[in-house]
């Protein structure tokens, strides 16, 4: 899938290309279909630039600042959810053995496994905890 479309909603022209991450990363390695939603982490050259462009979007995560907690932009009207830190890991540690894509880059498959991790254990998520189990199968059946 092209996401090229997709994300020029945003009338925006972004300097990295960003990391797709959540469902439809685990579409793109063909674990499970994605979600309603597009999950992207984005560079902090790119962060900067959009938080400036929506600033009424900003979600700290219950946190004071930026530094301190995840921080995102929840674009509800283009389904865009844009990421400058998750589990407080940036972009350039997320995507560093990331897959290219048109325009995009996609997690990999170890890296997304890893995040999955975090809302599975430390919140008891059943959705995470059941792509974690989605992921784990995948990479059996690419092993073995």
């Amino acid at each position: 899938m092209s996401y090229i479309p997709y994300l020029q909603k945003l009338g925006y022209t972004f300097i990295k290309p960003p990391l797709i991450v959540g469902g439809h990363a685990m579409a793109f390695h063909n674990i499970r279909k994605p979600g309603h939603d597009l999950d992207i982490v984005v560079s902090s050259e790119d962060w900067k630039c959009l938080k400036n462009k929506y600033p009424d979007k900003i979600n700290l995560f219950g946190g004071m600042t930026e530094d301190d907690v995840d921080a995102t932009l929840n674009l509800d009207t283009y389904d865009i959810d844009i990421i400058k830190t998750l589990w407080l890991h940036t972009y350039d540690e997320l995507s560093s053995d990331s897959v290219n894509g048109k325009g995009v880059k996609y997690i990999s498959i170890p890296k997304l496994l890893y995040i999955k991790s975090f809302p599975s254990i430390r919140h008891s998520d059943e959705k995470s905890t059941k792509d974690i189990e989605l992921i784990i199968e995948h990479m059996v059946k690419q092993k073995y």
